[in-house]
C-alpha cells in the first residue's frame, strides 16, 4: 500500500492519507511513548507496532477538491489507472512496483455519484529477471482495497497535518521514505466520535445489520493515548462533521457513550456485543492485547470529550490531558490564513470538461452542512 501511495504522489495530484495506514505517522516524536502501549518485543518504533492492522488504502485527492463530483471521480479514476492499468485491458503494460518485484493492475472500480472511487487493485509478485513487458508470476497476487473519498465527505477545519515519520517501518533498499500529507487528526477523531454514537437513520430498520464500529473505538484509544490534539479545531470538527446529516442527533452525548452499550439509552436502541467483540479483536491481533477492555476505553473517551467541552484554547497532550495552549492565537491566525488562501484558490479554479464521466454506482448521500452549530454543547 505504501508503494502505491508513493506512486500516486509522484505522478499526479496531491493525495492526503487517512484511515488506519496513517496511524503510525501521527504521534509526535517529542512525546514520550505511553508505557501501557508498548509491544511485547523490541523492534520498530511502537507507533508501527501498536495500531490495528491496516487492510485498505484510504485517500483523498486534495488538489481536486474544488471539482464537481463527476469530474472528481473521472480524474481520480484516471490517476488510479495510470499506476494500475485495468485488468480488462491486457494490451496495456502493467506498472512496475517495488523496484520490479511487483506488477500493478486494477480490477473493476466503482465510481459513485458522489465521486467516491472504491474497488481493489492487484499487486502481482513477479520474477524481476524479466522486463516490464513480460510478467512471470512467482506467487498469488496481493489484493489491495482502495477507498478514495469524495469532497462531500472531507470537511477540513484547518490545514492538513504532516507525517512525523515514514509510513514504512523498515528501511528497504530501493524504497524511499514515504511521508504523506495527512487528513487533519481533528477531523479523523471527529468522524469516529460521531459515528460511534449511532447508525445513520437509514440503517435503523428492523432488518438491518446491527450497527457497530469496533475498529473506530480501537483507533480512538490509540489516537488519544499517543497524539496531540488541538481542542479548538476538534470542537469545530465535531460541530461540522458531515455524518450529522445522516443522523437524528446534533451533538455528542454527555457523558459520552457508544451506541448499543449496556444499559441501552432508549427502547429502540439495539444491543451491540461490544465487550465480546472487542475482546475477540484483542485476541485476534496480538498488538491489541495491550489495550484495555471495552469499558475502560469508553471511560477514556468520555473523559477526553468532557474536558474538551469545558475548555477554550486548549491542547491535548498524551499522558498529560488537556492543558492551556499558549500558541493558540498564533495557530488561529495560521488557520485563518490557510482558509483565506484556500478560498482564493477555489475562486481561481476554472475547470470545464466535455468528457463524459464514467458510469456511476449507487448514490452516496450526505455532505457538509455548516448552517447550524452542532457538536459538543447543547
Amino acid at each position: 500500500m505504501t508503494d502505491l501511495l508513493a506512486g500516486l504522489n509522484q505522478r499526479s495530484h496531491e493525495w492526503h492519507l487517512l484511515g488506519s495506514l496513517a496511524l503510525p505517522v501521527r504521534p509526535h516524536p517529542d512525546d514520550p511513548w505511553p508505557e501501557t502501549m508498548r509491544p511485547s518485543q523490541t523492534g520498530p518504533h511502537p507507533a508501527y507496532c501498536m495500531p490495528r492492522t491496516a487492510f485498505d488504502l484510504d485517500l483523498f485527492a486534495h488538489s481536486l477538491r474544488h471539482r464537481d463530483a463527476h469530474d472528481y471521480g473521472r480524474e481520480v479514476l484516471a490517476a488510479i489507472h495510470d499506476i494500475a492499468p485495468p485488468i480488462s485491458q491486457p494490451g496495456r503494460t502493467s506498472t512496475v512496483g517495488l523496484g520490479g518485484l511487483l506488477r500493478y493492475s486494477a480490477n473493476a472500480l466503482t465510481v459513485h455519484d458522489s465521486g467516491q472511487v472504491m474497488g481493489t487493485l492487484n499487486a502481482q509478485p513477479v520474477d524481476d529477471r524479466y522486463g516490464p513487458r513480460r510478467t512471470v508470476a512467482v506467487a498469488d497476487p496481493i489484493v489491495v482495497e482502495i477507498d478514495i473519498k469524495p469532497p462531500s465527505k472531507m470537511v477540513y477545519v484547518g490545514p492538513p497535518d504532516v507525517s512525523h515519520r515514514s509510513v514504512t517501518a523498515l528501511d528497504l533498499p530501493g524504497l524511499m521514505p514515504v511521508r504523506p500529507t495527512l487528513f487533519p487528526i481533528s477531523n479523523q477523531i471527529a468522524d469516529k466520535l460521531v459515528l460511534l454514537t449511532g447508525p445513520p437513520t437509514s440503517l435503523r430498520g428492523n432488518n438491518t445489520t446491527a450497527w457497530h464500529r469496533y475498529k473506530d473505538l480501537i483507533d480512538l484509544h490509540y489516537l488519544i493515548s499517543t497524539c496531540r490534539v488541538d481542542g479548538d479545531l476538534l470542537r469545530q470538527a465535531v460541530a461540522t462533521n458531515w455524518n450529522w446529516n445522516r443522523m437524528d442527533a446534533e451533538r455528542l452525548p454527555v457523558p459520552y457513550r457508544v451506541y448499543g452499550q449496556s444499559p441501552l439509552a432508549t427502547p429502540a436502541e439495539r444491543q451491540i456485543p461490544w465487550e465480546a467483540e472487542i475482546d475477540a479483536l484483542r485476541h485476534q491481533w496480538p498488538q491489541l492485547r495491550a489495550y484495555p477492555h471495552f469499558s475502560a476505553m469508553v471511560d477514556t473517551i468520555s473523559h477526553f470529550t468532557a474536558e474538551l467541552s469545558a475548555g477554550e484554547s486548549s491542547r491535548w497532550r498524551p499522558g498529560q490531558g488537556w492543558e492551556s495552549d499558549p500558541t493558540a492565537a498564533a495557530r488561529s491566525a495560521q488557520r485563518a490564513l490557510y482558509a483565506r488562501e484556500d478560498r482564493e484558490r477555489a475562486a481561481r479554479t476554472q475547470h470545464t470538461s466535455m468528457t463524459p464521466p464514467p458510469a456511476a454506482g449507487p448514490q452516496q448521500r450526505g455532505g457538509p452542512d455548516r448552517t447550524r452549530g452542532r457538536g459538543l454543547r447543547p
